[in-house]
């Protein structure tokens, strides 16, 4: 199998790319970094537990502060509460937060779009996964930058991004249908859905932007589905601010909330 994968990636050659060989794989975005132990204490957990994939935990860096994400809530013996967790955003999908036996990505899809793309891919790798492992220790810096693009953008720019997240739930979407499970998810799919449309809450003032808010995903235009997805509560009102077109105004009134709390 070729790591990374070149196969059908626009702009990416395929002289000079190094090929993973190793049992297991990390990941490690170029901004960010990892404990100097990481690697050898991932390894013999995974060696002693016999496990295919072993999530842990990370610290969140602004590059002032650094604090230590909370420990996952999670049960890694229970499959379909994992594909769950992920799926709903209880366990943080991204391939930074876990070490993954190579084999596990003979024949998975790859996702060729830039939004949700860690999730598309490690929804996959979880079920074809045998025996997961959950490590109770930060290994990982994770670098938010609260002024970048992937942060703010304008309305262009956050329409692109949600047609990018909409492919790459389609992958996820038809792969849980390929393996019968699609309806068990219905909850998590459902909040997955309204989070694509978050991408242009901020702009629900403008027409244009409202028609696209509710012709993506119709099916979730209702307040029984919304109120039985797997939303937090915080994130089910700023959906109904939307619905109802007036978030920016709660947005801002949640700003002003926020400051006189400090």
């Amino acid at each position: 199998m070729r790591w990374p994968p070149t196969r059908g990636l626009p702009g990416v050659p395929r002289q000079g790319i190094q090929l993973a060989s190793g049992d297991y794989t990390v990941h490690c975005d170029s901004d960010d970094w990892m404990d100097v132990h990481a690697i050898k204490e991932l390894y013999t957990f995974a060696l002693s537990g016999h496990y295919d994939m072993v999530f842990y935990d990370f610290y969140r860096s602004d590059g002032v502060s650094t604090y230590a994400s909370a420990p996952r809530k999670v049960s890694t013996n229970n499959k379909d509460f994992l594909m769950s967790s992920l799926l709903c955003g209880r366990l943080m999908g991204s391939l930074c937060g876990a070490l993954i036996k190579r084999s596990l990505y003979d024949g998975i899809t790859f996702p060729r779009q830039n939004m949700n793309e860690d999730l598309a891919t490690i929804i996959q790798l979880v079920w074809n996964s045998r025996n997961v492992g959950y490590l109770m220790k930060p290994f990982y810096y994770y670098f938010f930058n609260p002024a970048s693009i992937t942060s703010y953008g304008s309305a262009e720019i956050q329409i692109n991004k949600l047609n990018q997240r909409k492919e790459n739930l389609d992958l996820i979407f038809t792969f849980l249908r390929s393996k019968g499970i699609y309806e068990k998810y219905t909850d998590e799919i459902n909040a997955l859905k309204v989070g694509s449309r978050m991408y242009l809450d901020r702009y629900m003032l403008m027409p244009r932007i409202r028609r696209i808010w509710h012709n993506t995903y119709p099916e979730i235009n209702s307040i029984t589905v919304i109120r039985h997805s797997k939303m937090r509560t915080l994130s089910k009102i700023e959906y109904f601010g939307s619905l109802l077109g007036v978030y920016p105004i709660f947005k801002y009134l949640k700003n002003i909330w926020k400051d006189l709390r400090k």
